[in-house]
This record gives structure tokens, C-alpha cells and sequence, in this order.
């Protein structure tokens, strides 16, 4: 008789352990919310600790990994999770979103296709995974995929903000440079505090030739938050176009001094020094675009420029 209470008292413990493990876990959450991340990971160590078998509290640890910018440990968290659960589909979207942050699109692409084979009928979920999928596919250069999944996401619901804003990235790409500002003037109606939207919407207005639209926007952005680097950046290029070459360079070094990688920064840059007719810094800027990356992520525009400025 006493091999049953063995197994008895056993399972209690197991049990108290998890309830005890998630309570760590709700602890933790709330310092996430707060920012305090160090002690968030001291809570989910603990909680870990106690209990080795919910993918939850991996996938959560995982997050606070990423607010602290600890990218290998991250990963680790949300494999174990996945190890646990392989068809855990908020583990397999979240670990999607990781992988297209680090700009694998081919891995983010598979494990959001694996989610949404067992996400059920959570739709919440099950459309967060669809836009998600969306962004891998306009990062693979697919548009009219990524077109098709923001669409869907759209039908479920009008005025998703993250729907509203990538339909607005990716329609410049499909030759329909009004209609991205359509839904990206759509999303900052129904989500104003939305401060990536008006930068988003400001550059699509300096892409039809909208300069003194693009400045007004750029500076209700730079009004809500003044640390933006594209802001700065899309206000000089507007600031340029205006005529403004003193202002537009003041914007231009102030984008480079928060965002020194940005190419798109040392190409306006370089627009600037040309029609202040210092050619030689223009040239030197047009090389350092080219050096970050300009015409692998965007067009061969800094190679005709320093073919036609700086051939010698």
C-alpha cells in the first residue's frame, strides 16, 4: 500500500511544482511589461528550474532573451520549446519571427507554414501568422505572394495596422505607388499613434513628388518621437527637392549621427554635397551607399549617380 501513496505524494509534488513554476512565470510577465528584463530572466530561470516540460515558459524566456538583445540564447529557448511541442504553433510563429528578423527568410517561411497547419481555430493567431508570412515572402522579393497573404489578413480584419502598413511597403514594388499610399493613409487614420505608419506613408509621398506633404508628415513623426532616423532622413531628402539645401544637410547628419549603416543616408547625402558643388565629398558618399549595401537593397540609382559625377 505504501508504493500508491508514493505515486500519490510524487504526482502532487509534479503538480505543486508547475502551478508553482507558472506563477514565476506570471511574475515575470509583468517585469517584461515593465522593462525590467534582467529580473524577468531571474524569474524564468526559477520557473524553469521547477519545471522542465512547458514550452510556454521557454517561448516566454525566449522574448526576454530577445529584449536583451541575447540572440544565441533566444534561439536555444525556442528549439527547447519546439523539443517539447514540435507543432506548437505561438512557438513556431514567434520562432518565425526571430528568423525573419535576422533576415532568413527561408526559415521564417517554414516555420510559419508548420504553424499554420496546427494553429486550429484560433484566428487571431492563425492571421497573425498569415501577415507574418506575408513580410518573409517580401523579404524573398515574392510581392505578389506577400500581396496575397496581406490581403487575407485584411479580409479578416479592415484595420489591421501591421496589414495596412506592409500592403503599403509592397505596392510600390507592384507598380501601384497610389494605392500604397491608400492603405497607408487608411492606417494612420485608424491607428494615429502609429509612428512607423507616417514614416512609411511620408517616404511613399517622396516617392509621387508630395515634398511639402512628405516634410509636414516627417515632422509630425519627428514631434512624437525625435530619436527616428528615417524621419530625419526623408524630412532633408523633402528639405532637398524644397530647395532647402541648408536644412536638408542639418537632417541628413542628423539621420547619420542615430543611423551611421543607413545607405539611404550617405546617397541623399551625397544628392546635397552635388548641389552645393562639392562633387568630391558627393562621390565619397556615393561610395560608402554603395559600400553599405544601397544597390543590393534598393536599385542601381548610387551607380548611375557615381557613373555620372564621378567617372573620374
Amino acid at each position: 500500500m505504501r508504493y500508491p501513496l508514493l505515486l500519490l505524494l510524487l504526482s502532487f509534488a509534479v503538480v505543486l511544482s508547475a502551478q508553482t513554476a507558472e506563477k514565476y512565470a506570471a511574475r515575470a510577465v509583468e517585469k517584461l511589461d515593465k522593462g525590467e528584463f534582467d529580473a524577468a530572466l531571474l524569474l524564468l530561470n526559477k520557473a524553469i528550474s521547477m519545471d522542465q516540460s512547458n514550452p510556454e515558459i521557454y517561448d516566454l524566456r525566449a522574448e526576454a532573451h530577445l529584449r536583451r538583445r541575447n540572440l544565441r540564447e533566444a534561439l536555444s529557448d525556442y528549439n527547447k520549446a519546439l523539443n517539447i511541442d514540435p507543432n506548437n504553433p505561438q512557438v513556431l510563429h514567434h520562432r518565425a519571427t526571430f528568423f525573419y528578423s535576422m533576415q532568413q527568410a527561408e526559415a521564417s517561411l517554414r516555420d510559419n507554414n508548420k504553424a499554420l497547419k496546427h494553429v486550429g481555430d484560433n484566428l487571431a493567431l492563425k492571421y497573425a501568422i498569415i501577415n507574418n508570412r506575408g513580410s518573409a515572402y517580401a523579404m524573398k522579393k515574392d510581392y505578389e505572394s506577400a500581396y496575397v497573404d496581406f490581403l487575407a489578413v485584411l479580409e479578416y480584419d479592415s484595420l489591421d495596422v501591421g496589414a495596412l502598413t506592409n500592403m503599403g511597403k509592397i505596392m510600390d514594388y507592384l507598380g501601384r505607388p497610389h494605392d500604397a499610399i491608400a492603405y497607408l493613409e487608411k492606417a494612420i487614420k485608424h491607428h494615429p499613434w502609429d509612428v512607423t505608419g507616417y514614416t512609411n506613408l511620408a517616404f511613399r509621398y517622396l516617392t509621387v513628388g508630395r515634398y511639402q506633404d512628405a516634410l509636414t508628415l516627417n515632422n509630425k513623426v519627428l514631434e512624437l518621437d525625435d530619436k527616428r532616423p528615417l524621419a530625419y532622413n526623408n524630412r532633408g531628402f523633402a528639405k532637398y527637392k524644397l530647395g532647402d539645401l541648408v536644412g536638408a544637410m542639418d537632417d541628413i547628419m542628423r539621420s547619420i549621427d542615430l543611423f551611421p549603416s543607413n545607405a539611404y543616408a550617405y546617397k541623399n547625402r551625397g544628392l546635397v554635397l552635388l548641389a552645393m558643388g562639392d562633387t568630391q565629398k558627393a562621390c565619397e558618399d556615393f561610395n560608402r551607399a554603395i559600400m553599405l549595401g544601397f544597390t543590393t537593397m534598393y536599385s542601381l540609382e548610387v551607380e548611375d549617380l557615381k557613373s555620372k559625377y564621378c567617372s573620374k
